[in-house]
C-alpha cells in the first residue's frame, strides 16, 4: 500500500510540472527620454524603442510570453505627439505579434484619474493601438 501511495504522489508530482505551464510576462521601463529629441537622435531613440519591442515579439514562442506591460511614463511631455505616436508605432508591433500589452500613465501625467482619462492625451493615443 505504501508503493502505492508513493507511487501515486510521485505521479501527481511529475503531473503537476505539466498542468501548471511556465510562462514570461515582460515588462518594459519608463521610456519617456527614448520619445524626445532632448536626450538624443530622435530617429536613434526611437528605433531603441522598436527594438525592445521587436525583442519580446522575436522572442514569444521561446519564452512563452503572454503578457508585456509597460511602467512608467511613456512621452516626455505628454502634449506632444510625435511622441505619442512613436509609442503607439513600438507598441503596436507587440500587438502584431499577438503579445497583449499594457500600459501605465506613469507619473508625468498627474491629472489622470478615472474621472477624466476619456479626455486625456494618454487615452487619445492609445485608443489608437
Amino acid at each position: 500500500m505504501k508503493k502505492i501511495i508513493l507511487l501515486t504522489l510521485a505521479c501527481l508530482q511529475f503531473l503537476s510540472f505539466y498542468a501548471f505551464a511556465q510562462f514570461t510576462i515582460g515588462v518594459i521601463p519608463d521610456t519617456q527620454k527614448l520619445t524626445s529629441s532632448e536626450f538624443g537622435d530622435p530617429d536613434e531613440l526611437f528605433e531603441r524603442m522598436k527594438d525592445i519591442a521587436r525583442w519580446y515579439a522575436d522572442h514569444k514562442e521561446e519564452l512563452n510570453i503572454v503578457f508585456v506591460t509597460h511602467l512608467g511614463d511613456m512621452t516626455e511631455d505628454k502634449d506632444v505627439a510625435i511622441q505619442w505616436q512613436r509609442n503607439i508605432e513600438a507598441w503596436q508591433i507587440l500587438i502584431n505579434a499577438g503579445i497583449p500589452f499594457a500600459p501605465c500613465q506613469g507619473n508625468q501625467y498627474p491629472n489622470l484619474d478615472f474621472r477624466c482619462l476619456a479626455q486625456s492625451h494618454f487615452s487619445f493615443w492609445l485608443k489608437k493601438l
